[in-house]
């Protein structure tokens, strides 16, 4: 592939590469349908600013500690953003400034131990006694 531009999003922002491979070469390539799909120009790639941060990232994403991680994140907090954004409907703040995101963060914490504790409630009360107590 060759360098086909420099472009940028915005205005003084960061230069974003675009290489083009030449379109006689993908023609006659074999897995051009796998590769790409523009009829007239052939296969072309964007290199982003943050793609070497974003490799670096996927690399250390790999591995098993990385992977441990995650594994443990997904059990613990991240349901808890789940059930915030879909069934509390808690998908931005709808007031500005710190003070009061901090607030309605505190309030939505609140509302969500209380669900919480209302379900190990309900959980303990449908559970069987046991006799000798």
């Amino acid at each position: 592939m060759t360098f086909y531009s420099l472009d940028t999003r915005t205005a003084g922002g960061p230069p974003i590469r675009r290489y083009r491979a030449d379109p006689t070469s993908c023609a006659a390539c074999p897995v051009r349908a796998a590769c790409t799909r523009a009829k007239a120009t052939g296969r072309s790639i964007t290199i982003m600013p943050e793609d070497a941060l974003l490799r670096r990232h996927r690399a250390c994403m790999a591995t098993d500690a990385a992977k441990d991680a995650y594994r443990r994140r997904k059990t613990l907090p991240e349901p808890a953003f789940g059930i915030l954004k879909e069934q509390q409907a808690a998908r931005r703040f709808l007031l500005r400034g710190l003070d009061n995101v901090r607030a309605a963060w505190s309030l939505l914490a609140t509302a969500f131990n209380l669900r919480t504790l209302a379900g190990l409630r309900r959980a303990s009360a449908l559970a069987p006694r046991d006799a000798a107590a």
